[in-house]
């Protein structure tokens, strides 16, 4: 008797599988489909975008001021190479740790601190003490800078139905195109 009423337990009845087969299972992509795209998606993206731009601007500021300090300072080395380096090594570092730290603590608190960092170490950065120090402080943004990026992307197709998460990944690259 306890072999069959085991048997009779687990084996689904017709009912049970006749509807399995007639609903698709629900996923959080069907339900993101069903809500469809909103305002919330489009105001997410306005901000990302507005820090794209911001990012882009100081990504490339440094081929502005590369020539200005070498008036100033007269570096005995290659001042392009070593701040492409130094900036280019803190993104390295900032993207490797990017991925840990949003999956640890979420996507919202590395995205604010690390906007507040990026402005930070930019306002440093804009007055220097010396040379090295300016280097020193491009660096760090480097890693902060690096560490920002991969979030919004990440951000905005955890929440984007999937039939527009392709245009919207596309849109959020260009305002950093623009900066």
């Amino acid at each position: 008797d306890s072999v069959t009423e085991v048997e009779t337990k687990s084996a689904p009845s017709d009912q049970t599988s006749l509807l399995k087969e007639k609903s698709s299972p629900i996923t959080f992509d069907t339900l993101l489909n069903k809500i469809g795209l909103g305002w919330f998606h489009w105001k997410l993206w306005l901000l990302f975008g507005l820090l794209a731009i911001a990012d882009g601007s100081e990504s490339m500021v440094i081929s502005f001021i590369v020539p200005i300090f070498k008036d100033e300072y007269k570096p005995s080395f290659d001042l392009a190479s070593v701040l492409g380096t130094a900036i280019y090594s803190g993104y390295l570092v900032g993207s490797m740790i990017s991925g840990f730290c949003s999956d640890s603590y979420g996507r919202r608190k590395p995205l604010v601190y690390s906007t507040f960092l990026m402005v930070l170490f930019c306002l440093a950065s804009a007055f220097p003490p010396s040379l090295i120090a300016f280097i020193v402080l491009r660096s760090i943004f480097g890693v902060v800078d690096g560490f920002f990026s991969p979030i919004p992307y990440t951000y905005l197709a955890e929440v984007t139905p999937s039939k527009h998460r392709g245009r919207f990944m596309t849109l959020l690259g260009m305002p950093y195109i623009f900066g």
